[in-house]
């Protein structure tokens, strides 16, 4: 009888849960750590909807920055990002792709563009766990936390 009342209260609580899929609007910060090679990053992103909805899904821009650790250089960086959010119809799931730009505004200078694609499972209505996968510019790989504004 409890692994009944157990099924029937996730069942539940996965029916009310919804993504944050970005909507003109909506905001989304995430926070996390990645790198590339030999660099490790401390880093967030802010992101915000922008338009109404594009063939299958929805643009966001918004800033990104934080700190890389390197063996020789540790540097601040910051930039942009535009996305396109591919609208899935699959309730916990955020899957986009787009680019980036960076600028390390200390330890050598310097500037590049780059690529992710990634995607956030909703774990609650306001939070979910993030994965990105890129190339140059913000980082090659980048897992963390995005909360819902």
């Amino acid at each position: 009888m409890k692994k009944i009342f157990l099924l029937f209260v996730l069942v539940l609580f996965s029916s009310t849960l919804s993504a944050q899929f970005i909507s003109n609007g909506k905001q989304l910060a995430s926070v996390g750590i990645g790198g590339s090679s030999g660099t490790t990053l401390i880093g967030g992103m802010w992101e915000i909807g922008v338009g109404d909805k594009v063939g299958i899904g929805q643009f966001g821009v918004g800033v990104l920055g934080g700190l890389y650790f390197t063996k020789g250089d540790n540097v601040l960086g910051i930039g942009g990002q535009g996305n396109y959010h591919f609208d899935l119809n699959a309730p916990r799931w955020d899957l986009y792709a787009g680019l980036n730009f960076i600028a390390v505004l200390a330890g050598g200078g310097g500037s590049d563009l780059g690529f992710q694609f990634g995607g956030r499972y909703a774990v609650q209505n306001n939070i979910s766990i993030l994965v990105q996968i890129g190339g140059g510019g913000f980082s090659n790989f980048f897992a963390g936390v995005s909360f819902g504004l």
